[in-house]
């Protein structure tokens, strides 16, 4: 299951980045004050529920805000 979120998480922080021009830092920074969290989910390392709801929450409203 964390490998599932895990990639859905990853996939939507790419696609927002390129429908907002947000970097990957700046997600993380604006979501949850973490420029450093998605580089380290990429590298393997665990989230929380939390986390994951929060960036999910933040990428999609700031998706829907850009189309």
């Amino acid at each position: 299951m964390e490998n599932e979120l895990r990639a859905k998480l990853l996939s939507t922080a790419e696609r927002c980045s390129r429908i907002t021009s947000l970097s990957e830092q700046a997600i993380g920074l604006k979501a949850i004050k973490d420029n450093t969290v998605l580089l380290r989910i990429r590298k393997g390392a665990g989230f929380t529920i939390r986390t994951y709801d929060r960036l999910m929450e933040f990428m999609e409203t700031e998706m829907y805000r850009s189309s």
